[in-house]
């Protein structure tokens, strides 16, 4: 965990806080919590450029071996609930947006190395991978209302 401290040259405002991952601002705010559990998850924060913090219920959850950190873009970031429990996309009140909790997203390893990062908004739309009952992996692309955009696709990918 580090010690924090952000600081806005335009207006002197600063912000100071501990973390243990930390987003780079996009859209105006940068995403951080401090771990709370050995794999490094924990309690999810937003930072304002004004320096102001806003504390959420969701949490970060990382898949082994990796998971990238999200970033809030588009309006929305990627988290779970509190009981990591109901995976979706959140507003920056921490407001659910998109419920992905249908979806068996809790194994599929996000990580940079396969190419695979934290779902994310872009020009609209989100990658997400899911699994079915038989542990097969698939793409699909969802757009701000969490309906697909076209099939979803079998990829290869190993659930843990």
């Amino acid at each position: 965990v580090w010690e924090c401290l952000i600081w806005n040259v335009v207006d002197n405002s600063q912000a100071e806080f501990d973390a243990s991952k930390i987003s780079t601002f996009q859209d105006g705010y940068s995403l951080f919590c401090e771990a709370e559990d050995a794999f490094g998850g924990g309690r999810l924060n937003a930072l304002n450029t004004k320096g102001e913090i806003t504390e959420f219920t969701c949490k970060f959850v990382p898949n082994k071996p990796g998971h990238n950190f999200p970033v809030y873009s588009e309006g929305l970031f990627y988290a779970c609930t509190d009981k990591a429990a109901r995976p979706g996309f959140y507003d920056i009140e921490g407001n659910m947006v998109i419920d992905l909790s249908s979806y068996n997203m809790g194994r599929i390893p996000y990580s940079s190395e396969m190419g695979v990062n934290a779902p994310y908004f872009e020009n609209g739309q989100a990658t997400i991978l899911f699994a079915n009952n038989a542990d097969s992996v698939f793409e699909a692309v969802i757009d701000k209302t969490g309906a697909f955009v076209g099939e979803p696709e079998k990829v290869d990918v190993s659930v843990y």
